[in-house]
């Protein structure tokens, strides 16, 4: 009789119940069909799925010198700071590298020396920066975003790019 430890069938499990989260975040958006079903499934996928209290889409004009909020979820819009949402030096890196930034990647090379939200993640139509999808807050009890989140943010992030293709940008 074959003995299989404890920790392997949880880490089964485990991968098991990452990977159907995963697929059916990727299902919700793939249906999206209009910019207004996209808005409430992006809500629903980044605070369900992903745990976000907080996150918000900035729309970037084409010489990357502006943002413009698109649509936000968990924020009192009137009152916050959006400003001051994304470190300037942080924000600089992710227009002009269109590279991902998660917060808990602080200690990697190439990472900026700034305290940033969990993860600033620009979104691409065209080949060209577009847009940003920020996770400002997450949950109390997620100190970081973990691998499936990523992912999860990664299909968040290829849903707006196909709606803003879509409505000829």
């Amino acid at each position: 009789m074959m003995h299989v430890s404890q920790d392997t069938t949880v880490e089964k499990t485990l991968d098991f119940a990452a990977g159907a989260r995963i697929f059916s975040a990727r299902v919700l958006l793939q249906n999206v069909r209009t910019p207004a079903e996209a808005i409430e499934t992006i809500r629903e996928v980044v605070q369900e799925f992903v745990g976000a209290e907080e996150a918000v889409i900035f729309e970037v004009d084409p010489q990357k010198t502006a943002l413009w909020l698109h649509w936000s979820c968990g924020i009192d819009q009137k009152n916050y700071p959006f400003a001051d949402a994304i470190p300037r030096p942080l924000l600089e890196r992710v227009l002009a590298g269109k590279s991902f930034f998660y917060g808990d990647e602080a200690d990697q090379e190439n990472s900026p020396d700034v305290d940033g939200p969990p993860a600033v993640i620009p979104i691409l139509a065209s080949g060209e920066i577009v847009g940003v999808l920020a996770i400002l807050r997450l949950r109390p009890e997620k100190s970081c975003l973990e691998t499936p989140d990523r992912k999860i943010c990664e299909a968040v992030v290829n849903c707006c790019s196909r709606i803003l293709v879509m409505q000829g940008m």
